[in-house]
């Protein structure tokens, strides 16, 4: 009976996915490396080569944590030293000896990878995984000296020492991170909003390499949906976790306010103050680069698929051939009319009509004749509603309105209409001229002051003279909702500034 029910066991269900799970439990591999290793201290204490190991890779992560960028074999060597120079006896060449040890180890010489071959039984032939520990991050020239930094497989075998998933490590994060908040420890807060800064970072490289594997690897439906279903599964995560930002911000903000209300000014209170404050700083980084972090995702939801779908259909296209898939069918197989019809349907063009829309006859229509056109100087002309002399007389006038403006922009670089009229004469100010001429400038800003000069029959070109400076516009633009009188009339305030031309 018991065999019976263990054959019913799809065995082909259970080992799906057997490469990604051999992956996994390979990233420790690198401790059964160093295990077997036996050697002894000055004082004939064995070396633990497994808690050495440990501790490299913690070394890594902690630069990471607090953006140390220059972390070598010199730095590796000290850390080791002060975690451990109470229980063993090694002077600072043996220390440096070690950390030279690790590093090789964790990243094999000329940048090979740690490599693992082994029977895959999902496709049935052998494979081979290759992971990458350590990567190289920087090198001083003029010291010879070469950083390091962790690399994604590193990153993972840190937070699986931790016995949670790194796809929820943002998540899992948020949550001890909220805790820590309502008990007070602003402190261990800090490091976590560290560790968050590093996943985020994670799941850049990540979505990079997706994003590559899209645009390179989309070649059928199958491939497409299970992209397409893996970039869903991480816009909806990183969503969640926007919004889980959004309430932890909001609570660490009402934290602050708490604290600036009801300190009482003693040393615990002002460290604590202090403390949510930078919590408040580093929390506002992180949760940027989470939302920038959260468009990226988008973008590769909508763009990047979109044209790998695209690029999928013209291959197919390319690659189609209508000889053999259409006439072929069509001649040699026996079949009734509306069926070939509908074979040839998809490859035929579509039907052309030029007609006009209902859109287009009822639409607004602007009606201009040609004989009344206006063209940029003629608008102040005047030319068809005044005479010659009432043309020059208004110029004279706009040119003792404008002289009044001028100075104004000349000591400030720009003027307000509002100040402008508390400021000039009073009886300059409630003329009518005034208005007109702020009404005209607005209609015609920005105005070139050369172009201007030069035509005499311009109404402003009076005005335009006492402008000794070449290539400038005068612009003349509204400010929003303010608005002043005018010799009984109501107009939006403006403002007039004097620029280079562009």
């Amino acid at each position: 009976m018991r065999i019976g029910v263990i054959s019913m066991i799809d065995y082909r269900a259970s080992i799906a996915g057997y490469r990604e799970r051999v992956s996994r439990i390979a990233l420790f591999d690198i401790f059964s490396q160093v295990d077997n290793k036996k050697k002894r201290d000055g004082v004939g204490n064995i070396i633990d080569y497994y808690g050495m190991m440990l501790l490299t890779l913690l070394f890594f992560f902690e630069c990471m944590l607090t953006r140390t960028k220059k972390s070598g074999i010199h730095e590796l060597a000290e850390f080791i030293k002060d975690a451990t120079e109470q229980y063993f006896v090694l002077s600072d060449a043996d220390y440096k000896d070690m950390a030279k040890r690790m590093v090789t180890i964790l990243r094999p010489s000329g940048g090979r990878r740690n490599r693992r071959e082994f029977m895959n039984f999902e496709t049935g032939e052998m494979d081979f995984i290759e992971i990458g520990y350590l990567k190289v991050s920087g090198w001083d020239k003029d010291k010879n000296i070469q950083y390091y930094t962790l690399d994604e497989q590193g990153l993972e075998l840190i937070f699986a020492s931790k016995e949670y998933f790194s796809e929820f490590q943002i998540s899992i994060s948020q949550l001890i991170l909220r805790k820590q908040l309502e008990k007070g420890e602003f402190i261990s807060a800090l490091r976590q909003i560290d560790e968050m800064r590093i996943s985020v970072h994670n799941i850049r490289d990540k979505m990079i390499t997706i994003k590559h594997e899209v645009q390179c690897n989309i070649i059928s439906t199958d491939v497409y949906d299970r992209y397409k279903s893996l970039i869903e599964d991480i816009n909806s995560r990183l969503q969640r976790e926007h919004e889980e930002f959004e309430e932890i911000t909001v609570f660490v903000h009402e934290t602050k306010k708490h604290y600036e209300h009801d300190m009482n000014h003693s040393s615990k209170d002002l460290k604590a103050y202090q403390a949510i404050i930078r919590v408040d700083t580093e929390l506002n980084e992180v949760h940027n680069l989470h939302s920038k972090l959260l468009d990226e995702s988008i973008e590769l939801k909508t763009k990047a698929l979109e044209a790998a779908r695209e690029s999928m259909y013209y291959v197919g296209l390319s690659s189609f051939n209508f000889k053999q898939e259409v006439i072929g069918k069509v001649i040699s197989e026996p079949m009734p009319f509306m069926e070939t019809k509908l074979i040839a349907k998809p490859f035929l063009g579509m039907r052309k009509a030029k007609v006009w829309t209902p859109i287009s006859l009822f639409a607004k229509q602007r009606i201009i004749k040609k004989d009344n056109a206006l063209k940029l100087n003629e608008f102040l002309e005047f030319a068809k509603t005044i005479n010659k002399a009432e043309l020059e007389e208004r110029k004279k006038v706009f040119k003792i309105v404008f002289s009044n403006i001028y100075k104004h922009i000349q000591a400030n670089k720009s003027t307000k209409v509002s100040s402008l009229i508390v400021q000039m004469n009073p009886d300059l100010s409630k003329m009518k001229e005034v208005y007109e001429m702020l009404v005209l400038m607005h209609q015609l800003s920005p105005i070139d002051v050369d172009v201007v000069k030069a035509y005499g029959e311009h109404i402003f070109s009076d005005a335009m003279q006492l402008i000794k400076e070449e290539n400038k516009v005068l612009k003349v633009v509204e400010l929003g909702n303010d608005y002043i009188q005018i010799e009984g009339i109501q107009v939006s305030d403006m403002e007039l500034s004097l620029v280079i031309k562009s």
